[in-house]
């Protein structure tokens, strides 16, 4: 997926550039999408990454960083990543029209993802400019850092809504109220072994995260674990 996006965005900015496309048809607007049935719209607003520049080049590096993480952590369980770049498309377009009808999505999606991949590994190490950071606190880093440099911080912010939406809606309602409304469709595909044999999220391996968090919560209150830990 990481290097189809990043293709994608590529050819998007190529033609923008050098004015082969107009960038105006490729903005988000819900009334052209679906009363003049531009659903093209839908898509190319999360590939939208501007004209060749600087900021473009950054935007590249975050790309195959956030992705590129996000599809090594679910490598063998593609079904969860699929329900989780769509879900995120969905949830960044609705705050997006909420927060201020915002038109161009790449960066908040793009955040969006990144928000998730940190909250499922938070322990990991990352260089920010040559300066540790911990992937756990990473998003608020990079949200402060937009501010100081004059950026859109509310960007950023959708992206964190978006992703925090799908950490809780996935991790946290099932384990707390048994509700899991984003449970992956039973599809099966020929790379996926663990996925063939009905492994989920929750079989991934632990990592310091949500997950052990409201498992831990849920653990400690269970009437199982109380008769278990009486029978020891």
């Amino acid at each position: 997926f990481t290097r189809y996006f990043m293709l994608s965005v590529l050819t998007l900015s190529f033609c923008m550039t050098y004015s082969i496309l107009n960038p105006y048809y490729l903005l988000l607007d819900f009334e052209l999408a679906f009363k003049k049935l531009q659903l093209w719209r839908l898509v190319t607003t999360f590939l939208f990454a501007g004209r060749f520049s600087q900021t473009f080049l950054f935007s590249l590096i975050m790309i195959y960083f956030t992705i590129r993480r996000c599809e090594d952590y679910f490598k063998n369980k593609y079904p969860e990543f699929v329900v989780l770049v769509l879900f995120n498309m969905f949830a960044v377009a609705v705050f997006g029209y909420l927060w201020g009808d915002y038109v161009a999505l790449h960066s908040s999606f793009v955040f969006s993802l990144m928000y998730v991949w940190c909250k499922l590994e938070p322990e990991v190490m990352v260089s920010l400019w040559g300066f540790p950071v911990r992937a756990g606190t990473l998003p608020w880093v990079l949200v402060v850092l937009s501010i100081l440099t004059g950026g859109d911080p509310f960007k950023d912010l959708i992206g964190i809504a978006a992703g925090h939406a799908y950490i809780y809606l996935k991790l946290v309602l099932p384990v707390n109220q048994g509700y899991d409304l984003l449970k992956t469709p039973p599809l099966k595909y020929n790379w996926s072994e663990s996925w063939r044999s009905g492994a989920t999220l929750a079989d991934l391996p632990p990592t310091f995260g949500v997950r052990e968090a409201v498992e831990a919560r849920r653990g400690s209150s269970s009437p199982r674990a109380g008769r278990t830990a009486t029978q020891e």
